[in-house]
């Protein structure tokens, strides 16, 4: 979130908890609102820029690394929090004193004047004032129940938006109640203390420039749109002229490539298990124009870095499910294509000199012989390099078509 010369942003640190970080356009300096002993996420500037809000969570630590069953289920709890960016700011929950102030008449020209300024200056973001020393002495909890919330933002009002989820373990849903179909957004007010929900079974939003309008994707996957005030109703976003051209093949061969180059740059061993993996690729890359449909692409990647012989190395996605999803464009579940197996056999084969398949004898014995000569020739179909790859981590070659 950016206001003025100032940017906030939440960073992983090493003990798996995120810290606010305020940096500075001018100095090009990083400053850590957070010590590190809470899970902070989510800051946003207020309108006038005189505030920082974020969420922080003081059990997020058996939620952190989801490495066995022992972090399922595990409760989320973060509170809501207001940063005073400047030394002689004031906090937002002060009360405000009963006594009314006096306009003089003279001063009313002045104050259209000042409105026409404010109406033309509503979109430019606020100069914010930041005194850093001393930040983690100005900050104060906003009075709201400590729950599961997964985004905060700043409306045109100065209320906040926050997108709540459900606690872990808290219900056994059936498997086809999409995850978000419990997420509520919710409304803090400053002025009245109110804190009610809005619209119900978001999976995100975000907000305007101007913080007035909300757009939001549902749980069933649909975007629609409101004006944020204290009672909405959301309207459906109608996609239906929305085109995309897309030249499959194209695409296909870029997906391809970067999927290689991800392994190639990112793969933990920079050996590559022994791999040449440049190899690989010249092994690899003739059968993509054998690919007929998104599955089958699916198919060449997994065979392509099943070669690493290593777990938790998977592909997938652009898959559904459901008939809708269908209609949507999504391809069915990925399942593997005579077309795309048999050009993988041959190919494999004539490289490495395997004979094709024999062909199946009535005679049971005869049969029974082939195979076990054919099992036997497999051994060597996927050779392996017994160098490292030279270079493998520095930035590879273009390869789009």
């Amino acid at each position: 979130m950016r206001s003025g010369r100032w940017l906030a942003y939440a960073k992983r640190e090493l003990n798996f908890h995120r810290d606010i970080v305020l940096y500075s356009f001018e100095d090009k300096t990083h400053t850590r609102v957070t010590d590190g002993t809470v899970e902070a996420s989510s800051p946003a500037f207020s309108r006038d820029g005189e505030y920082l809000y974020f969420s922080a969570s003081t059990n997020a630590g058996p939620v952190q690394v989801g490495l066995n069953m022992t972090s399922q289920e595990r409760p989320f709890r973060a509170g809501v929090y207001a940063l005073a960016l400047a030394r002689d700011g004031k906090t937002p929950l002060a009360p405000k004193a009963g006594d009314e102030e006096v306009a003089d008449a003279g001063d009313a020209s002045a104050d259209v004047e000042s409105s026409d300024d404010e109406t033309t200056d509503a979109n430019s973001d606020p100069a914010s004032k930041i005194d850093l020393d001393g930040l983690a002495q100005r900050i104060v909890p906003i009075p709201i129940p400590v729950e599961n919330y997964l985004q905060l933002h700043v409306a045109h009002d100065g209320s906040l938006l926050l997108l709540r989820g459900p606690q872990a373990g808290a219900a056994n849903l059936p498997p086809s109640t999409p995850p978000a179909s419990r997420n509520t957004l919710l409304r803090y007010d400053f002025k009245d203390g109110s804190f009610k929900p809005i619209i119900g079974g978001i999976t995100q939003f975000t907000l305007s420039h101007d913080g007035k309008q909300l757009l939001a994707m549902m749980a069933n996957g649909s975007l629609t749109t409101a004006k944020v005030m204290p009672e909405t109703k959301p309207k459906p976003l109608n996609l239906s002229g929305v085109r995309v051209r897309v030249d499959p093949k194209a695409e296909w061969a870029q997906i391809f490539d970067e999927a290689w180059r991800r392994e190639a740059q990112h793969f933990y061993d920079p050996n590559m298990h022994g791999l040449d993996w440049e190899s690989v690729y010249q092994k690899y890359r003739p059968l993509l124009d054998h690919v007929g449909r998104r599955e089958d692409l699916n198919a060449l990647i997994v065979s392509m870095i099943a070669e690493l012989q290593v777990g938790h190395n998977r592909a997938g996605a652009a898959t559904c499910t459901t008939n809708r999803q269908r209609r949507q464009g999504c391809p069915a579940p990925i399942t593997r294509s005579r077309t795309i197996d048999t050009a993988f056999r041959k190919s494999t084969r004539a490289r490495s000199g395997i004979p094709s398949s024999p062909r199946r004898s009535r005679n049971p014995a005869i049969r029974s012989t082939r195979a076990s000569s054919f099992s036997r020739s497999m051994a060597p179909i996927s050779p392996r390099a017994t160098t490292s790859t030279p270079g493998c981590r520095e930035p590879l070659a273009d390869r789009s078509p």
